[in-house]
């Protein structure tokens, strides 16, 4: 039974292994902006503390040791379903109602960008089977976020889990394998990322400001100027980005920042965006997730040649106090509150 649980992995790694592609659809090398340092480790830290953004419902306590939780919860799925509720609770909760949302977003388009984009990294850095350590690495991404999430035992259930492990991320890869498919969502829907820069405090010795955001500009509802803003993440957000003279582009966007995103209780929050070059500059989000009235990320070289490996992080808390960190174009920067 525990091989019949786990062909399903060992077939897609197989199937990554071998895949061939003959063009770089959503990795290209970004020596400035919030992508600068994009590599396996930095996305790892932003995709696996996700939900650390939500720090009332999920806790970092204990995180490497609850992947046996996980685990647990995963390797005998038939008997977890049911105890859990059934099979036709399985499906209400986690396909069609309310908290199936983000298995769309962040698990099926999320996460099979993420899927491509670092198996094209490992492809770039001409590591051999690059689709195969793609898989490997987002795997380890999402048994880190699934391991946070279960620190939530009264509203997760091993039904969350499954349908994230054993569906939505398997079929994420599935897809984003595919030529067509990869190259319609990032040219037609103009799919990319936008993460955070995590930051360790060693005060409560917790990752702060780390979080993966996917954000669409479907090109056949754009102008040559303007285009609709599509933000997906524990903040979504739709509005507008207009490109401004000298390559830049600006872009403002509202919608609900979650408190508790499995019941969408929240307030209206909202968010301002500077690109330059298509590369994230600087953004500021208000009324935004982890208690912060306002979270300032400037990234990597929007002062200039003398601020090309440095990020900035300020975040202004419900509770007034401020907190501000940094890092040097490394996957964990060092934050302080005063």
């Amino acid at each position: 039974m525990l091989y019949m649980r786990c062909s399903v992995l060992i077939l897609l790694s197989l199937f990554c292994v071998f895949a061939t592609h003959a063009e770089m659809i959503a990795y290209r090398d970004r020596p400035v902006g919030s992508l600068s340092n994009d590599n396996p480790a930095s996305y790892y830290m932003n995709a696996a503390f996700d939900t650390v953004q939500n720090p009332d419902y999920f806790s970092q306590k204990g995180i490497y040791k609850r992947h046996a939780v996980v685990w647990k919860r995963i390797s005998k799925p038939h008997d977890n379903i049911k105890k859990g509720g059934g099979y036709d609770k399985l499906f209400l909760d986690e396909f069609i109602g309310p908290r199936a949302v983000p298995n769309y977003t962040l698990h099926l388009i999320g996460a099979g960008y993420d899927f491509r984009r670092m198996s094209e990294w490992y492809e770039a850095h001409e590591v051999n089977h690059p689709y195969f350590w793609g898989t490997v690495t987002i795997l380890a991404a999402e048994g880190g976020n699934e391991a946070l999430e279960s620190s939530n035992e009264r509203d997760i259930s091993a039904h969350d889990h499954i349908a994230d492990l054993y569906f939505f991320d398997t079929a994420a890869k599935v897809l984003f394998a595919n030529d067509r498919v990869a190259k319609f969502m990032v040219d037609e829907l103009q799919l990319t990322v936008w993460n955070f820069r995590p930051m360790y405090f060693p005060k409560d010795r917790h990752i702060h400001n780390a979080g993966t955001n996917y954000i669409c500009r479907p090109k056949s509802l754009s102008t040559e100027k303007t285009s609709p803003f599509i933000h997906m993440g524990m903040m979504p957000m739709v509005g507008v980005s207009r490109r401004l003279p000298e390559q830049f582009r600006l872009s403002i966007g509202m919608g609900p920042s979650y408190r508790n995103p499995l019941t969408s209780e929240g307030m209206l929050g909202g968010g301002f965006f500077v690109e330059n070059h298509d590369d994230l500059m600087a953004s500021i989000y208000f009324n935004g997730t982890e208690h912060y009235r306002m979270r300032v990320n400037l990234f990597p070289g929007i002062f200039g040649e003398y601020s090309k490996y440095t990020n900035l992080f300020i975040g202004l808390e419900r509770n007034n106090a401020m907190a501000i960190g940094m890092d040097f174009n490394l996957p964990l920067g060092l934050m302080a509150k005063i």
